[in-house]
């Protein structure tokens, strides 16, 4: 496989979230606007006031989303969601004393909005947005050209308290 028939695939499966990647693809690739690792594919872009991101994974269980200032699980903030059900639900996390939290139960505004979802019977895939800029600690920019430290994983459960049977972080650029 060439460098453009695995650009063309990648971003095929960003886009539709359900091709299965060739087992040959196992490297981590990470280009602007999408990164793909494994079966694992992220993508995001940019419109005026919010990024748009997405993840396929192949789980009919939960998949997140997480953003953090410096590299680990501390201070978090994430989205999991839930595509295989009848409607894709969501809910945004902050991570506090080694557990997560949902903000609205931290008395805190939610800034998840856009949210989709769908479920092929193997992979999942969610899109939602969120604001450039999160004041409330913690503090996120994620507007272009910022650096963060991002956290993709998903579970083979649809509890939001279920362990995650794949994570992996990766620093970025958006």
């Amino acid at each position: 496989m060439n460098k453009r028939q695995f650009v063309k695939l990648c971003l095929t499966a960003i886009g539709t979230g359900f091709v299965s990647l060739p087992e040959q693809v196992k490297a981590i690739n990470i280009t602007p606007g999408s990164l793909i690792d494994g079966r694992v594919s992220f993508g995001w872009s940019h419109d005026t006031h919010r990024v748009r991101l997405s993840m396929s994974a192949p789980t009919a269980g939960w998949l997140a989303i997480g953003f953090n200032e410096h590299p680990g699980l501390g201070n978090m903030r994430f989205v999991m969601a839930v595509a295989s059900e009848k409607r894709p639900r969501a809910e945004e996390h902050l991570t506090r004393n080694g557990s997560h939290f949902d903000v609205r139960k931290l008395n805190l505004e939610t800034h998840l909005k856009d949210l989709e979802g769908a479920y092929n019977g193997e992979f999942s895939q969610i899109r939602f947005s969120l604001p450039h800029s999160m004041r409330h600690r913690p503090t996120l920019q994620l507007a272009g050209g910022s650096q963060t430290n991002l956290i993709l994983a998903w579970s083979q459960d649809t509890d939001f308290n279920h362990h995650s049977a794949w994570r992996k972080h990766y620093p970025i650029t958006l």
